[in-house]
């Protein structure tokens, strides 16, 4: 009997010193059932309701944080106990503590290297590097508070890296760092790190020898202009680049469509002192273009802008790319019909570089103008919350009239979403679709769902009436999921999916015949 629905060791997480243990014991319809929990030595003996074969059990006394094993088994009426579920109890009050600040980057301008918090710098988004409690989320937080930079910790390791996403303030910018954790279903912030100070101004001193590097280009055509930054989308068929390079060199730029490794032209670049510049001197046609400056046997990294053809191509190049959930349990990116918790999903996407998209959600339609960066990369969060219910968001430059592809949300009330298989799918002999009480010859079909988007829900199964076995299988960015079975037997077998803290399990049963696809012969 497999009370809790797992395979392997597993956590109760609790963020209080007062846990909560509950589950289904599967005993439904019997009377004077009871579950026995071991928490180490201490025994606690909860009763099983008979109607739903659940039971539920708080800690009347506080646990000191840590780990402590677990035992969970039933007992029925007769005294028979069955086999024991086992797990790992564990107690964590605490919020995470400061995340540690390990490095600044600047990767901009000519003097492209690491320095101290104090240090002034030409970066207005620097690289930071540092170390957390593993699997937190990390924000970095202006003197006023606002959050302008994130980043998830690795799950083992701790190490996070972010760039702010927004230009730092020339002059001082004072700035704090806090890890924020989700624990046995409670989000709690940690204590501020000590602040410390990035001061943006002008580098000094000589580029080292050899130094060649593209720094931006810059759009002057068309209603969006300004500076470009790598991989931008524009209308400009002729960007004027910029870098830096050591002082007394000579610079040659090369060109090529992206995915050739033939350069389609060169030219020499203007140098004064230990900047260069270099504009085409006829327009590029339309295509993702790759650039890199050269001095004799030393090159750039590549530096590359997608050039539209006028308008409408930039109408067919301006999208939405994703969503990000940042809320409840399961969180993660959110592909095009996900299924998801979160009220307030981040949309990300593409535009021209510099200008302003306009988003339409809602019915009535709602719209919304969102500024593009540099690089041709925008975000909005709804706001107020979205309320539950199917939500389609389209994109369009502002100023013109046809809008994208749509991009399709399913936003969930409070109590989020039940995972449910949809179909199995048959792919031995004559292939297709199984629906709820179909017989196949296909021993292993593949079972196919829908639960939130990158939820972990519990999947068990039997022949007859059999003991189940149940498995864990992840939901994928857009809310889909798919196992496949072992070889099943020949015989009637139920499949059943739950998520965590669900009461009800959602079913589809099949039967197998592995004769029953046959075609028939003439002895």
């Amino acid at each position: 009997m497999n009370i809790l629905d797992y395979t392997g060791t597993k956590f109760i997480n609790s963020p209080i010193d007062l846990p909560t243990i509950g589950g289904n014991s599967g005993e439904i319809g019997k009377t004077g059932v009871v579950v026995n929990i071991y928490i180490g030595i201490k025994l606690f003996t909860v009763p099983v309701d008979p109607k739903t074969g659940l039971f539920t059990w708080t800690a009347t006394e506080a646990f000191p944080d840590g780990d402590y094993s677990v035992s969970i088994s039933t007992v029925d009426r007769a005294g028979n106990v069955g086999a024991p579920t086992l797990r790992t109890l564990r107690i964590d009050t605490t919020p995470p503590e400061a995340p540690e600040l390990l490095n600044l980057y600047d990767d901009q301008g000519g003097k492209q290297s690491s320095f101290d918090p104090g240090q002034t710098t030409d970066d207005k988004r620097p690289k930071l590097t540092g170390i957390a409690q593993a699997d937190a989320i990390v924000y970095l937080r202006d003197a006023d508070g606002n959050t302008i930079g994130s980043a998830r910790a690795d799950k083992v390791t701790g190490k996070w890296e972010m760039e702010p996403v927004q230009d730092l303030r020339d002059g001082d910018n004072n700035l704090t760092l806090v890890a924020e954790e989700t624990f046995g279903g409670v989000t709690r912030e940690g204590a501020p790190s000590a602040s410390f100070k990035i001061i943006i101004g002008a580098d000094s001193g000589t580029l080292p020898r050899d130094t060649i590097i593209i720094t931006q280009a810059i759009d002057d055509a068309g209603s969006a202009t300004g500076v470009l930054s790598n991989g931008a989308l524009t209308d400009d068929t002729t960007p004027t680049l910029n870098g830096v390079v050591s002082a007394g060199s000579t610079v040659t730029v090369y060109y090529r469509l992206a995915g050739s490794n033939i350069w389609a032209g060169s030219a020499t670049a203007s140098v004064t002192g230990e900047s260069w510049t270099w504009t085409p001197d006829s327009a590029l046609p339309t295509g993702t273009y790759e650039f890199q400056a050269s001095i004799g046997d030393k090159s750039s990294a590549l530096f590359s802008l997608d050039i539209a053809a006028g308008a409408d191509d930039i109408q067919k190049k301006t999208r939405i790319d994703s969503a990000q959930d940042d809320f409840g349990t399961w969180q993660g990116p959110l592909s095009n019909g996900a299924i998801t918790d979160d009220t307030t999903p981040t949309l990300s996407g593409r535009g021209e570089a510099n200008g302003k998209v306009v988003v339409r959600y809602g019915v009535p339609a709602n719209t919304v103008v969102v500024d593009v960066d540099s690089s041709g990369h925008w975000t909005w969060t709804p706001a107020p919350a979205l309320t539950a219910g199917n939500w389609n968001f389209d994109v369009q430059p502002q100023g013109h009239t046809k809008w994208s592809e749509t991009f399709s949300l399913s936003i969930t009330d409070a109590s989020g979403f039940n995972p449910v298989i949809t179909h199995a799918y048959d792919d031995v002999g004559t292939p297709g679709n199984l629906a709820n009480g179909d017989t196949t010859d296909d021993t292993t079909p593949t079972l196919h769902g829908r639960a939130e988007a990158n939820s972990t829900l519990t999947l068990r199964y039997r022949s007859g009436t059999g003991s189940y076995a149940s498995v864990q299988v992840d939901a994928d960015s857009a809310g889909n999921w798919s196992w496949t079975p072992p070889a099943l037997q020949n015989g009637s077998w139920s499949f059943e999916v739950q998520k965590a803290g669900q009461s009800g399990w959602n079913g589809l049963s099949l039967t197998i015949d592995s004769s029953a696809d046959r075609n028939p012969v003439i002895d």
